[in-house]
């Protein structure tokens, strides 16, 4: 992909998030697991589609 491919995909999500900043935003879900010692993290990502 090049820069002009990138600023094409990018645009109309771009458009979207000036007329409706609320769509831009994104919720984490951290999952915490321990085992033993050993403690991780994930935070899972659900991204907004344009429409």
């Amino acid at each position: 992909m090049n820069a002009e491919e990138l600023k094409a995909l990018q645009t109309p999500i771009k458009e979207r998030h000036k007329k409706d900043p609320a769509a831009a935003l994104i919720s984490c879900a951290p999952k915490v697991a321990s085992a033993r010692a050993r403690l991780s993290c994930r935070a899972g990502k659900r991204w907004s589609k344009p429409s």
